[in-house]
């Protein structure tokens, strides 16, 4: 590779870095430098899971309402965002349909998501914006004027220098607690300040089913070539060479040639002529496969009854193509049956679909929609 090459791939190191300048809420066991650390932390203690209603929009539309007046933000990630559209304006909720969310959302307020998520969750005590925040600002100047005042009255004796030790012990321990890359976050830590909750929920909560994941097919390798022949292949079988015509395997044989003995594949031709292939060179054969239990006819090696034959094939294959050419045309110069774009119930349905398309099958539907809504006739 040449010098100064982009390496397509991070160091563990550079991973933490990079992590550290995203400022990353971590929740789990474990702190960005594989240290066990408790999951009991405040910021772990803020998030409840989110209530689950099983399809009763009816249940949904009133405890949206009952999040709007309370002040909470409400967050709809769902494959029905059309649908909940619908249902909130009914309940006189302001609601529209995006496709993601760039900015925190704002107390008393509800965005619907297009989209998928595993599920849901309740982020307690977010802090309410402008006042909430100059109270947190207040409150703290206040308390650090009465730790000052507090260094002052105990001096500097023995007993004032281990409460001071003790008091910042705690406040270190308090301080690794929030694991202090998400100490930013706009989490309240007093009961005084107006604080919301955040709702996140999904078809998980929603409509109580979430979508299995695609089962990740694992990729076939490639064998070498003698192998797959000989796993498709057995002595007395019909196989084709791909310049000499079809023949029949009589196995392998070993062969000395020039001093070096080597192994062959014994191939059996009309009037017994015999064509030995080197095992490296059984990808120029494969397997006869024919209609029905029709005996093939055996080619004569040295005549041209091979490139006769596949020359009748080349030209079948021509016309064939054609034809189609032919038809394809046709189509594109006859109008068809022109049908409507996706409604919310065609929405609706799709996103019942209790299965996560793979990839292909969604080109797959949105080639066949695109081809059902444009004017042209489709002729068998």
């Amino acid at each position: 590779m040449p010098r100064r090459f982009e390496r397509s791939s991070f160091t563990a190191d550079e991973l933490k870095v990079k992590l550290l300048e995203r400022s990353p809420a971590l929740l789990g066991y474990g702190d960005l430098y594989g240290k066990t650390a408790s999951a009991n932390t405040p910021l772990a203690r803020c998030f409840a899971p989110a209530p689950r209603f099983g399809g009763k929009v009816k249940e949904i539309a009133a405890d949206l309402v009952k999040l709007h007046n309370a002040g909470h933000a409400v967050v709809l990630a769902t494959r029905q965002a059309a649908r909940m559209r619908d249902l909130v304006q009914e309940v006189h909720l302001a609601g529209h349909v995006q496709s993601e969310v760039k900015v925190a959302p704002e107390p008393a307020s509800l965005t619907l998501v297009q989209g998928i998520l595993g599920e849901g969750f309740v982020l307690k005590g977010i802090e309410g914006r402008g006042e909430g925040r100059g109270a947190r600002e207040d409150e703290e100047t206040k308390r650090q004027g009465d730790k000052e005042r507090g260094r002052q009255r105990e001096g500097e004796t023995g007993r004032g220098r281990e409460e001071e030790t003790r008091r910042q012990g705690d406040e270190k321990t308090e301080t690794t607690n929030l694991q202090s890359p998400i100490s930013n976050l706009p989490i309240s830590q007093s009961s005084n300040l107006p604080t919301s909750n955040l709702h996140l929920l999904t078809d998980t909560e929603l409509f109580g089913w979430s979508k299995p994941q695609a089962r990740a097919r694992p990729k076939q390798h490639s064998k070498v070539a003698a192998e797959l022949f000989f796993a498709d292949v057995k002595p007395g079988d019909f196989v084709v060479h791909i310049e000499h015509g079809i023949g029949r395997f009589e196995g392998l044989t070993r062969m000395a040639l020039g001093g070096i003995e080597r192994e062959y594949l014994l191939v059996v031709y009309a009037r017994e002529d015999k064509l030995y292939v080197p095992v490296h060179q059984a990808d120029r054969l494969s397997r006869y496969v024919g209609s029905g239990d029709i005996t093939p006819a055996v080619s004569r090696l040295g005549t041209a009854d091979w490139q006769l034959v596949k020359e009748r094939a080349k030209r079948a294959v021509a016309e064939i193509a054609d034809d189609l050419l032919k038809l394809y045309a046709e189509r594109e110069t006859i109008t068809g049956h022109v049908y409507s774009a996706d409604s919310p119930w065609q929405e609706e349905m799709e996103a019942a679909f209790p299965y996560q398309e793979t990839d292909d099958q969604l080109v797959a539907v949105d080639a066949v929609k695109r081809d059902m809504e444009s004017d042209r006739r489709w002729i068998a």
